[in-house]
């Protein structure tokens, strides 16, 4: 314990700290990644006519990465489906195998809060914690999927999906042979979900973003 800590207190002093003054241990001791993650999203959508389609996969990590690309004051949200694709990873680890068949069923007639009553009621499956993590990622991804698919398509929005997928670097004996490129992509895939119920002031305060993405597309 600091004296400065001591006479503010943690809290007060984390609020003045958190988040434009953060500092990670990894800036003294950087530790590339070693994986990369991908989150992908697609809709069905329906035109006037009642026709429906399913539209391409848009791969955000991808778009993201164009954002950041030389900009050293690129912004947190520029990050936000890298960082939400490890947690889903990290959360989806901790599940077991009959907890993971789960996470591949649609839940468009189903409320999808019905999936975290059947991966608690899986045998020997992990407790609450994990399950509300994956839960929790499960939320924001659905929310992400929808607001772009708003975004890009004129046509009403009936479901989206979500996919993710990891690649590991190449080796440094290989570095000259081999990019990241040339591995290959591990898949997790989920069911088909309901959009979410997004109002309109929630687009606007993700329109900077989703401009991000058009603009990088």
């Amino acid at each position: 314990m600091t004296p400065i800590r001591e006479e503010l207190g943690n809290q007060n002093l984390r609020s003045y700290v958190m988040p434009w003054f953060e500092q990670n241990w990894s800036i003294f001791a950087p530790n590339p990644r070693r994986t990369a993650v991908t989150l992908e999203v697609r809709a069905l959508v329906e035109d006037e006519t009642g026709e429906r389609s399913t539209t391409e996969w848009v791969d955000l990590v991808e778009i993201e990465d164009q954002i950041v690309a030389g900009n050293p004051l690129g912004t947190r949200t520029s990050k936000i489906t890298r960082r939400l694709a490890d947690r889903m990873h990290s959360a989806r680890a901790n599940l077991n195998d009959d907890q993971v068949e789960w996470l591949d069923a649609n839940y468009v007639e189903t409320p999808v809060e019905t999936l975290r009553s059947r991966l608690l009621d899986v045998e020997g499956g992990t407790g609450e914690h994990h399950v509300d993590r994956y839960m929790q990622a499960d939320h924001a991804a659905v929310w992400i999927a929808t607001a772009v698919a708003e975004h890009l398509h004129q046509e009403q929005i009936i479901h989206v999906q979500y996919r993710t997928s990891t690649r590991p670097a190449p080796g440094w004996a290989v570095r000259e042979e081999r990019d990241l490129d040339d591995q290959n992509r591990n898949y997790r895939d989920y069911g088909w979900r309901s959009p979410a119920d997004l109002a309109e002031n929630e687009l606007e305060l993700f329109e900077h973003y989703l401009q991000g993405l058009e603009a990088s597309s």
